[in-house]
């Protein structure tokens, strides 16, 4: 496998409804394999603060997605799923997932 790192998020699992037919989560803490590589970074400059953005595009063999997760950490930052998660395959098995993800800092 090509992940040599772990990653924590919040995994969401139904557990009821409320008076109103709304769902019910609780969360846990999971720990998964995943690697990081950086894409690149923007830093945007204002009058009110400055900002610097991070991509990176994430490893894994979990697709954190599946449970509910949007946010994650790693190396105590936390990180932002931007956009869909791939699915790769290899000889028609499922090898990975591949996502990009954000890091805001300032």
């Amino acid at each position: 496998m090509i992940v040599r790192g772990r990653i924590t998020y919040q995994k969401k699992t139904v557990t009821g409804v409320d008076p109103y037919g709304a769902p019910v989560y609780s969360t846990e803490n999971v720990t998964v394999p995943a690697e990081l590589r950086p894409l690149g970074s923007i830093e945007t400059v204002s009058a009110v603060n400055d900002t610097v953005t991070t991509r990176y595009r994430m490893f894994s063999n979990v697709d954190i997605t599946a449970d509910g997760a949007t946010w994650f950490t790693w190396l105590g930052s936390s990180y932002k799923i931007a956009g869909d998660v791939e699915h790769h395959t290899i000889g028609g098995r499922l090898h990975h997932h591949e996502a990009i993800v954000v890091r805001y800092s300032g």
